[in-house]
C-alpha cells in the first residue's frame, strides 16, 4: 500500500511538471528585447549586492537561451580578481561539480549543451577564510527562496553541505506570491534578484 510520504512526494513532482510546463510557455513570450533589457538590470543589481561585492569566489552558471544572462556578472567578477568557477555534470549522475577559470576560453559545450569549464581546469573546492556565493538559475522561485528547477536536483545536491551564500536570479514576473511545491531535499535562496530589485530572504 502507497505510503502518505509517497503520495505527497508523487504530488509535489507532478505539481512542478505542470508548473514548468506554464513557465516554460510565458518565457517564450518574452521578447529579445525585453529579454536584454531585464538581464543588464539584474546584472547591474547583483555586481551592486554587498554579498556579491565581498565574496572571494563566486560560483556561476552559463544559461540556457531563457534563462537570465549573466555575462556581465562573470566578467565583472574575473576583472576584479575574484575566483570565478562553472559547474560541469558528472557523467551518468544527476551531480555537479564546479571548476575554477580565468577566462571563458576555457568554456566548451558539454551536457544538455550548456558551456561547461573544460576538463583541465582546477576543481573548486571551499577555500577557509574565503567567502563564496553562488548564483542559482530557475524557471520561478517563490517569496521563501524555494526555486523551481528542472527537475534533476543537481544544485540541491551540490549545496546541501556547503556554506556559500546564495543567491537567486530570475525575471520578476516568476517570482511568484504562492509557495511552489518542494522536496524535504529542496534548498531556499539567501536572496533573490529580479530586474526590479532584491527580496532578500534570510
Amino acid at each position: 500500500m502507497e505510503s502518505s510520504r509517497e503520495r505527497t512526494r508523487y504530488n509535489v513532482k507532478e505539481h512542478k511538471i505542470q508548473l514548468r510546463s506554464v513557465i516554460s510557455e510565458k518565457r517564450k513570450q518574452i521578447t529579445s528585447e525585453e529579454k536584454q533589457r531585464m538581464d543588464a538590470a539584474i546584472c547591474r543589481r547583483l555586481t551592486a549586492l554587498a554579498g556579491f561585492r565581498y565574496a572571494d569566489e563566486i560560483l556561476t552558471y552559463s544559461p540556457l537561451k531563457n534563462e537570465v544572462d549573466i555575462s556581465e556578472v562573470n566578467e565583472a567578477a574575473l576583472k576584479s580578481g575574484k575566483l570565478l568557477s562553472f559547474p560541469r555534470c558528472v557523467p551518468g549522475t544527476s551531480n555537479m561539480d564546479f571548476y575554477e577559470v580565468t577566462s571563458m576560453e576555457q568554456l566548451e559545450k558539454g551536457s544538455f549543451s550548456i558551456m561547461e569549464p573544460r576538463t583541465d581546469c582546477k576543481l573548486w573546492t571551499p577555500s577557509e577564510g574565503k567567502s563564496a556565493l553562488c548564483i542559482i538559475p530557475a524557471m520561478a522561485y517563490d517569496k521563501e527562496g524555494y526555486r523551481l528547477g528542472y527537475g534533476k536536483g543537481f544544485y540541491d545536491r551540490f549545496l546541501a553541505d556547503r556554506d556559500v551564500i546564495k543567491v537567486g536570479v530570475v525575471y520578476s514576473k516568476f517570482l511568484v506570491d504562492y509557495k511552489l511545491p518542494r522536496g524535504r531535499f529542496d534548498l531556499a535562496v539567501n536572496v533573490i534578484v529580479t530586474e526590479k530589485g532584491c527580496h532578500f530572504v534570510r
